[in-house]
């Protein structure tokens, strides 16, 4: 009885195991389903990425010229300064803002010559103070200076400078207040930060790799990220020299110096904006895509169907059977998502993306932006096991594809 039953039991687990094997067999049988696109007409954009901030394109500094006291403090924060408007006082003597695109950088007397001179002159005319603009200091402006001095309860001299007066592309904002009413001051000290806030550019860090491929004028397209709906553009207005090892100017130091963080370098590029947007703030941090190449109407796929092994570029195509086969292709520009193909393919051909075993409805909901993906299932596989993923070996590329043809 007991070697009855034993006999039982072996049969089962024979028969068991028989099973599992043939069943185990039966799934491995199953061969791998290749995603496929076809080769469509678009456009590519090559593009160099850079991360950065917005900056303010051009800050003008208050220098006081005289040791002193700021005992009157009359502009704070966020003030528009304008012509002929009063800073400041150092120990009792104003230091007003005019008009001028170089700064006064002397005491100015009669004799003296120069844009300087030219830009007391304009401004004391737009004040009400009539003089000729001729760029001479001689007795008509310093006639006009008096007056200007008499309207404003001043000593009346014939000499003047840049601690009385100090020129700005005005009008200007305040954006930063250095000194506070009643401080002790030296010269040289920076006492106000002005600036024009709408004057903006973009300051990105790109990788040394990069470099090369830059030029100045090339376009660019910016996102913000704090304004996610807003799309800007811009060209390359400078590019570092790359003489300095420090940090770069978007992180707010050494403007045309290299940053190296976790052993990556990286140099600043200067953005000019050639549109803006009202909400753009200097500091938001951003991202540029520099364009260095860009086609339109050529022939394209998936830059993820793009094969190399050495120096050939190839993808892989379904053949008579079915099959993966490589195909060699000249490849044009690259983006990140597309690749433009030269030679080697036609329009409407299908070129292999991926593999796996997805349906053709799951496939069918993924979508594409090739016209939707094709589920391929090789044949004629029986001396092989298929395709053999997607890379690019080289000993893919001797073995060949399964059953199917050899490139």
């Amino acid at each position: 009885m007991k070697k009855r039953l034993l006999l039982v039991i072996v049969v089962i687990v024979a028969a068991v195991g028989i099973g599992g094997y043939f069943l185990l067999r039966g799934n491995s049988s199953q061969q791998p389903v290749f995603q496929t696109v076809q080769a469509s007409i678009g456009n590519v954009k090559e593009v160099i990425p850079g991360t950065g901030k917005v900056e303010i394109e051009q800050t003008y500094p208050v220098i006081l010229q005289e040791q002193g006291v700021v005992d009157r403090l009359l502009v704070k924060t966020g003030d528009t300064v304008k012509l002929g408007q009063q800073l400041l006082s150092l120990s009792g003597k104003p230091l007003y803002a005019i008009e001028g695109n170089s700064p006064l950088y002397r005491q100015l007397a009669s004799g003296n010559s120069g844009d300087d001179v030219r830009w007391l002159q304009q401004s004391l005319n737009k004040m009400g103070y009539s003089t000729t603009i001729d760029g001479d200091y001689g007795s008509g402006t310093i006639s006009s200076l008096n007056d200007f001095q008499g309207d404003k309860g001043l000593t009346e001299t014939t000499k003047v400078g840049p601690d009385t007066f100090q020129t700005f592309p005005l009008p200007l904002v305040v954006m930063d207040v250095a000194v506070s009413q009643g401080q002790s001051a030296s010269p040289g000290t920076v006492a106000l930060t002005l600036a024009n806030p709408s004057d903006l550019q973009i300051v990105v860090d790109v990788n040394e790799i990069d470099m090369p491929k830059l030029k100045l004028g090339q376009a660019v397209d910016v996102t913000v990220d704090a304004l996610p709906s807003v799309k800007l553009t811009g060209k390359v207005a400078s590019i570092s020299p790359g003489l300095v090892e420090g940090q770069s100017s978007s992180s707010g130091q050494n403007q045309g110096s290299s940053s190296s963080q976790s052993g990556v370098v990286t140099y600043p590029v200067t953005i000019q904006l050639t549109n803006g947007d009202p909400q753009l703030k200097a500091g938001m941090k951003v991202n540029a895509d520099i364009i260095i190449a860009e086609k339109a109407d050529v022939l394209t796929i998936p830059a993820s169907a793009v094969r190399t092994r050495g120096d050939q570029k190839f993808v892989l195509i379904p053949n008579l059977n079915g099959q993966p086969q490589a195909a060699p292709v000249e490849v044009g520009i690259t983006s990140d998502s597309v690749a433009e193909i030269v030679s080697g393919l036609q329009e409407g051909q299908q070129v292999v993306v991926g593999s796996g075993t997805l349906s053709s409805a799951s496939a069918a909901r993924s979508g594409s932006p090739f016209g939707g993906p094709v589920m391929m299932r090789p044949q004629g596989t029986q001396g092989g096991s298929g395709f053999r993923g997607s890379n690019s070996s080289s000993s893919g590329m001797r073995q060949g594809f399964g059953g199917g043809s050899r490139d």
